[in-house]
């Protein structure tokens, strides 16, 4: 079972029906903020259709397949947890809104804030799942990293105004 405490069936599935309703709650709540509801719905929409195309879902299974095989680990939690945590962890406003940030105007904060946040459900991640939740780290990084580096090769070519107007349209679109 691993030198970890598990967590109950009924506890875990408590935390993860609250960290659900939460997620629930802040894109409700960012949907209804936004001038013209269609742009999240849209949102919702083309993600959606772009991570079926690209078979996400199936690649990341098969990584965590491929990682609990080379660690020799076959508990079932090992994959789940990567899954979920990678998931949990990848989509989100502030994963974007943070690395345009960090890429565009050397701006840390949102990261930091989210890098706690992460921390925290992380403890509770693998307390329900074990192992897997800490490999998350990985598409993790490459993720918010490949938006950092991007946005720094781009912020050179755009003026500051620029800038601003389409951060400023991106907060408000994505909360």
């Amino acid at each position: 079972m691993g030198s970890f405490v598990r967590l109950s069936g009924k506890i875990r599935d408590t935390i993860m029906q609250g960290l659900g309703l939460a997620v629930c709650i802040i894109g409700i709540t960012t949907g209804l903020e936004s001038s013209n509801i269609m742009i999240p719905i849209a949102a919702l929409v083309v993600g959606g259709g772009i991570g079926a195309a690209l078979d996400l879902e199936t690649r990341l299974e098969r990584t965590g397949q491929t990682l609990s095989k080379i660690l020799a680990r076959d508990d079932g939690g090992f994959n789940e947890g990567f899954l979920t945590a990678t998931l949990v962890y990848c989509i989100g406003a502030m994963a974007v809104i943070g690395s345009l940030n960090s890429g565009l105007y050397g701006d840390h904060h949102v990261l930091y804030a989210k890098s706690m946040l992460d921390g925290i459900s992380a403890i509770f991640f693998t307390a329900s799942f074990g192992i897997g939740v800490a490999f998350s780290a990985v598409p993790l990084f490459l993720y918010q990293g490949s938006i950092v580096l991007l946005a720094g090769v781009v912020a050179p070519l755009l003026s500051e105004g620029a800038i601003r107007y389409y951060l400023r349209v991106l907060y408000s679109r994505l909360g």
